[in-house]
């Protein structure tokens, strides 16, 4: 039987679109995380799925692509780091939020609320340096994506 780690490697791998319906399913059997064991800084990637728009906010725009979050404490959340041509990396302005611990989906774990953006990313543990997300917009699941410690 394959373990959590190997399942979710493999989500990553697949550039066809995977079922929210999968996704939904794995996540839910994931472990809650605490707060403390997000400090510092992630390095992200998307899970695509049938959503067209997701696709497109990963693309590199121009030089410009999706980054990751850097986690300062519990107050203090770099949520949108971008790159430049690989190199440069910078917060995008209203990128800010900060983490608390909700209920999503029967568990509490940590999630990330932006503070300016009706946004609250849910984060669940696939390993130590592994979380995967699930972005709520205004209430509605639109993306899904994960993030790996640097």
């Amino acid at each position: 039987m394959k373990q959590t780690k190997e399942i979710f490697e493999e989500f990553i791998s697949q550039k066809d679109k995977i079922s929210c319906k999968e996704l939904d399913e794995f996540f839910t059997g994931l472990k809650p995380v605490k707060i403390e064991e997000m400090i510092g800084e992630w390095q992200g990637g998307n899970l695509f799925t049938e959503s067209k728009w997701w696709r497109l906010f990963f693309k590199n725009f121009i030089g410009f692509k999706w980054y990751g979050k850097k986690f300062l404490d519990s107050n203090n959340v770099q949520a949108q780091i971008w790159s430049f041509l690989g190199k440069i990396k910078f917060n995008i302005p209203g990128g800010t939020a900060f983490l608390r611990r909700l209920e999503f989906r029967d568990k509490v774990s940590t999630s990330m609320i932006y503070n300016y953006l009706p946004i609250v990313d849910n984060f669940r543990k696939v390993n130590d340096d592994t979380v995967m997300a699930i972005m709520e917009i205004k209430g509605k699941v639109s993306i899904y994506f994960y993030l790996k410690r640097i």
